[in-house]
């Protein structure tokens, strides 16, 4: 595989905005990493359910959305129906 060459300055350019998203402090990665510890505990099967479960949830925040204010359900049932679900 080749070395792709990047023109003069268009380098320096790539590598410093991706040491400025790097460096960047994200609340939701910050959020994830805290996770990590947690996860690495669990076994292939959980991970995979804690991976629907959390993907379930966030369609479910998006649906909530989507629903007219009068009609809608409050996210807290939603969140106790979600946590019923095994």
């Amino acid at each position: 595989m080749q070395k792709k060459e990047w023109p003069r300055g268009q380098s320096d350019d790539f590598e410093k905005k991706l040491l400025q998203l790097i460096e960047t402090p994200n609340r939701h990665i910050a959020f994830i990493q805290g996770l990590l510890p947690t996860l690495e505990t669990f076994t292939d099967d959980e991970v995979v359910e804690f991976q629907a479960g959390a993907l379930h949830l966030i369609k479910t925040i998006k649906s909530a959305r989507n629903i007219p204010p009068h009609a809608s359900v409050p996210l807290s049932a939603n969140l106790a129906n979600i946590r019923n679900i095994h």
